[in-house]
């Protein structure tokens, strides 16, 4: 948790944030006679720091979270209301892991002395709620829970294994098919799926009508130790082309 601002500066951000009106844009330093009150409050945010415009994480996903001044010039715009002063919210008050979150209804303004007396950071959870909904936490909170779902993201999508496809022609010479077979059994011992499918030629066919299915048999065969089918293989009525989809066999995973 940050450090929270000194008693003076608080003073000093609360009577900038109440100074924001309806239709402005963002806060206006030209207005005021020093520099920015998050330039006087030692570079921070009006709670614990300075990050309420970047998102976190990844850049390239980078968080909707909006917080802080940027949150208070957001509500300010979005309401009828003139001021932080006249301006009501729900706040959401997290009070640790095993107690219960605290929920009342106060002024903005009250709820930036709350952030401010707590050294957290005011977070928007539902700012077009009727009244909006701001929450009291720790940013850093939400980064890691942020980036804790990216990395289950992440290793969610890198665990799937991907379908290998493979094709062989009946009458296949034998050294081409041991190599291609030994690719296949190469990935499901690795746990991919493998789909191949055999087809043959007219000629083939006309010299053995059963060629196709010849080799699917072969193929099973050579195959029996590391995988298996999940149904019996597709074909049509011509039989030139046949589908079959195979799985790791149980126990042969990584073997």
């Amino acid at each position: 948790m940050g450090k929270a601002p000194s008693s003076s500066s608080s003073s000093s951000l609360i009577s900038v944030i109440r100074s924001f009106s309806v239709g402005e844009s963002s806060y206006n330093p030209s207005s005021h006679n020093k520099s920015p009150i998050w330039q006087d409050v030692n570079s921070r945010s009006f709670s614990s720091r300075g990050r309420n415009s970047k998102g976190f994480g990844n850049d390239k996903k980078k968080s909707n979270v909006i917080a802080n001044e940027d949150l208070v010039a957001l509500l300010i715009r979005k309401s009828s209301e003139s001021s932080a002063d006249s301006l009501t919210i729900r706040l959401v008050t997290d009070e640790g892991p095993d107690t219960p979150s605290t929920v009342q209804v106060v002024s903005l303004s009250e709820a930036i002395e709350i952030s401010l007396d707590r050294g957290e950071d005011l977070i928007g959870a539902n700012i077009d709620g009727d009244p909006p909904v701001i929450r009291v936490t720790q940013l850093s909170k939400l980064e890691y829970k942020h980036q804790q779902a990216q990395k289950k993201q992440q290793n969610s999508s890198s665990n799937k294994k991907e379908k290998k496809a493979f094709r062989f022609k009946a009458g296949i010479d034998k050294n081409d098919l041991e190599r291609k077979l030994g690719r296949l059994k190469e990935f499901l011992i690795k746990g991919h799926d493998c789909d191949f499918t055999v087809f043959s030629r007219l000629r083939t066919l006309r010299q053995n009508p059963d060629a196709g299915s010849e080799l699917v048999e072969q193929i099973r065969v050579l195959l029996a130790d590391v995988g298996e089918m999940k149904r019996p293989p597709q074909t049509d009525e011509t039989k030139r082309f046949y589908r079959v989809n195979y799985q790791p066999k149980a126990g042969r995973v990584g073997k």
